[in-house]
């Protein structure tokens, strides 16, 4: 296709900036040059539009300020003013959009003579802009939407002037003022009324959700155990006793646990009426444990407890100890049973909080430990409990077992009856089913003299295999002497040769029934399955 020169009388004249060895311009790069200057009319038109609506977004956003600032100093005689205003925004822009509409038709139908100036201003950028031209289609469905938004737009604001029509008619109707329903009342204040009256409700609503913390020294409102209660009472401080104390905490002067420990009597158990919740079975601590504590416990007994050598239940927190773990344990004739160990880790803070609340509730299977509201335990019943009923006995010791003071403070007390928190599956709760059993032929030797030495645990070895050998079958008695202690281990070869040796030596010797730890439980059960065959290969990679 051969160049045609640009007639001297064309609708397009050549740009200033364009060399005059790219003359003359053929026909297709007039026509291109007519389609960029199309391109950059509707771009302006865009630009203006997104401007007008930038100014009717700020516009109303003023009108919203002075509404509410007039709102707030009661001058209710402005907001026609404001009205007016807002009116005239959308009347401009309405107007621009008019413009937009007329100046896009008249470009459409002659472009060149309008876009002359455009192209011979803008054609510097051209490097640089997008020649992709939008189609018809693409214009009509944009103007379409726009005028959809602005129907909606008017919609919304007639269904709430009706609104509020309605609802300011109704008000007069009932108020009875004049008796003739005025509902020509002014539009903008009522909608001002109704907003006003819905940020009201809502500042109520913000104050009624707003949460008061519980107090260190009082129990959750949630919890139900209020000073004056029929399900039960409070037992720590006393407040009939004048010179009883408001808070206690373990004396640092203290040598033993029980040297100025606190006690209580827990009375009113009845364990089959507990089970159903019909008796008193719930005890409440609500304490503080400080940051640098490192221990603190709680002891519960029957009345004979022989100077706590009995104790049912016990609670103990160790901040430091491998970590940080929750011991609960029992103790039988002085011997502490086979504990439960938790990590602290998995359990609510307790040390370094303000306050913490501590639940203990009694059922047929055991003691369930909650701390703030989290089921952390269960100890299982391994002395069985009076059936009639019966009285505990509530210690909280001043230190431990060596005379190391304890450190934490007691807030409140409360013993009565609530409903089993422990529900749903507990399989994942630590110490419920656990296997813990009197060892069938193993015997526990306490009271004996603390040894040091490899020799002096020889010499105690020999000297327990010669006392038991005779109740120890063909390989003799099994000795386990523990280095650094005050007590050791025989193990016998029957359950009868057991019962012999404790009958016999008890005069000689401390003589208890061991405890079966849960590994050797598990070793005799894999023994056993072992030999009767029924054991898997399944099963054997677990136990192993």
């Amino acid at each position: 296709m051969t160049s045609q020169p640009i007639k001297k009388n064309s609708m397009l004249e050549l740009p200033l900036h364009i060399p005059q060895s790219l003359t003359p311009l053929t026909s297709e790069e007039e026509s291109l040059l007519a389609l960029y200057a199309s391109v950059k009319t509707y771009e302006r038109e865009a630009a203006k539009a997104q401007s007008a609506a930038a100014k009717k977004k700020l516009a109303e956003a003023e009108v919203k300020y002075q509404k509410e600032q007039q709102q707030r100093s009661g001058k209710q005689d402005e907001y026609d003013l404001s009205d007016d205003r807002l009116n005239e925004v959308q009347k401009e822009h309405s107007n621009n959009e008019s413009n937009k509409k007329n100046t896009e038709r008249k470009s459409r139908l002659s472009p060149t003579d309008n876009n002359r100036d455009i192209v011979d201003n803008d054609n510097a950028n051209s490097d640089n802009s997008n020649l992709d031209v939008p189609s018809d289609d693409v214009e009509s469905n944009d103007d379409e939407s726009m005028q959809s938004e602005q129907d909606d737009a008017l919609k919304s604001h007639e269904e709430e002037l009706e609104a509020a029509r309605a609802e300011e008619r109704e008000r007069q109707k009932h108020l009875a003022n004049d008796g003739t329903g005025n509902s020509d009342v002014d539009e903008v204040v009522l909608i001002q009324k109704k907003k006003k009256r819905k940020d009201n409700s809502q500042e109520k609503s913000l104050i009624s959700n707003m949460k008061i913390s519980t107090p260190r020294h009082e129990f959750s409102e949630g919890l139900g155990m209020t000073k004056v209660s029929l399900t039960g009472s409070m037992l720590f401080p006393n407040k009939n006793d004048v010179s009883a104390l408001s808070e206690w905490s373990p004396p640092l002067t203290a040598k033993s646990p029980d040297e100025e420990s606190l006690v209580l009597e827990l009375p009113g158990l009845d364990l089959n009426r507990a089970a159903l919740g019909d008796a008193k079975n719930t005890l409440a601590i609500k304490f503080t444990a400080p940051i640098e504590s490192s221990r603190f416990s709680i002891n519960i007994t029957l009345q004979n407890h022989e100077n706590y050598r009995n104790v049912l239940f016990h609670f103990n927190p160790r901040q430091h100890q491998r970590g940080g773990q929750l011991v609960l344990n029992h103790k039988s004739e002085g011997m502490w049973g086979q504990g439960i160990n938790i990590p602290l880790s998995t359990l609510p803070v307790m040390f370094g909080k303000d306050s913490s609340t501590l639940v203990v509730q009694i059922n047929g299977d055991g003691f369930d430990v909650f701390v703030d509201g989290t089921h952390c335990a269960r100890l299982e019943h391994k002395t069985p409990l009076p059936e009639q009923k019966c009285s505990l006995s509530l210690q909280l010791p001043s230190t431990d077992d060596y005379g190391t003071p304890e450190n934490w403070t007691v807030h409140k007390i409360w013993w009565g009856n609530k409903p089993m928190r422990a529900k749903g599956d507990l399989s994942n709760i630590p110490g419920v089913n656990t296997f813990d059993s009197i060892h069938p032929r193993k015997l526990f030797i306490s009271g004996l003299s603390k040894i040091s030495e490899n020799a002096e645990v020889d010499l105690r070895r020999a000297e327990l295999e010669r006392a038991f050998r005779n109740y120890g079958g063909a390989k003799g008695a099994i000795v386990t002497v523990p280095t650094n202690s005050t007590f050791a281990f025989v193990e016998l070869e029957t359950d009868r040769q057991a019962d012999l040796a404790l009958s016999n030596l008890s005069g000689q010797y401390k003589l208890n029934r061991a405890r079966r730890s849960r590994h050797e439980a598990l070793l005799e059960q894999r023994a056993l399955e072992e030999s009767s065959g029924t054991r898997t290969t399944k099963e054997s990679s677990e136990w192993d």
